[in-house]
């Protein structure tokens, strides 16, 4: 029999749930390169391997709340930080790795000391790329922009990247009144408050703060090719 609407859903979510764990998977393995595989992350997660393989699948009944749990309070001490939202809804803020209590802990018992002195000549900038590339992975249509000037002060300051996922044609509409990454007509893509223009297809774009040093008139009645809700701001 063909699956109904509500299967269909509940396997895509599976599947997101088990996408959604081999990220932290492969995270904790940034830092704990021995726990790269589902065997030895399994055992160290305590969990059955058939178990983790089956999470990861999105067979059976998929990645419970009780195993979501476990999964985060293990990524958790591997400094790996992860919402339970995220993880099983795909909602929220992606998983990001606490650098200051990764390098301090691992200084303090001594262990894995050539990593350790990897993560000493980590700076910000290159955490920020590790976190920005599982950005783009996980989410269809991602984009993420530098922001230049302070134009969208005070909510984001010059040096910030910002993050979201494109939505195009009628679902444009879904980006009114929000801070957004918009893609205009020629390719060109700018960081702008986003509202509907007077006419059907047509919108409006301007800066958030009147005394920016840069210039940038408002954006009147113009047509776009995409908008992007900003959902993630990265910052030094």
């Amino acid at each position: 029999m063909p699956r109904t609407e509500l299967q269909e859903r509940q396997e895509q979510k599976k599947k997101q749930r088990g996408l959604n764990l081999k990220v932290i998977r492969n995270l904790v393995a940034s830092i704990k390169p021995e726990l790269k595989s589902q065997e030895a992350f399994a055992l160290a997660c305590d969990v059955g391997v058939s178990t983790l393989r089956q999470w990861e699948a999105g067979l059976l009944y998929g990645l419970s709340e009780e195993g979501a749990d476990i999964v985060i309070h293990f990524a958790k001490r591997h400094s790996v930080i992860c919402t339970k939202s995220w993880l099983l809804e795909n909602i929220g803020d992606s998983p990001r790795i606490d650098k200051q209590n990764q390098t301090s802990d691992n200084l303090v018992t001594g262990k894995n000391r050539f990593l350790a002195q990897i993560l000493e000549s980590l700076d910000a900038e290159h955490s920020i790329e590790k976190e920005i590339e599982i950005f783009t992975q996980i989410n269809e249509n991602a984009v993420v922009q530098r922001v230049k000037d302070d134009s969208m002060l005070p909510l984001y300051l010059s040096g910030d990247y910002v993050g979201g996922q494109f939505l195009i044609k009628e679902n444009i509409t879904l980006a009114l009144n929000k801070d957004c990454i918009i893609k205009l007509e020629n390719e060109q893509t700018i960081i702008r408050h986003l509202t509907k223009g007077n006419r059907e297809g047509l919108y409006k774009a301007y800066c958030i703060n009147i005394q920016a040093t840069a210039k940038h008139d408002p954006l009147f009645n113009i047509p776009i090719k995409a908008a992007a809700p900003i959902k993630r701001v990265w910052r030094k």
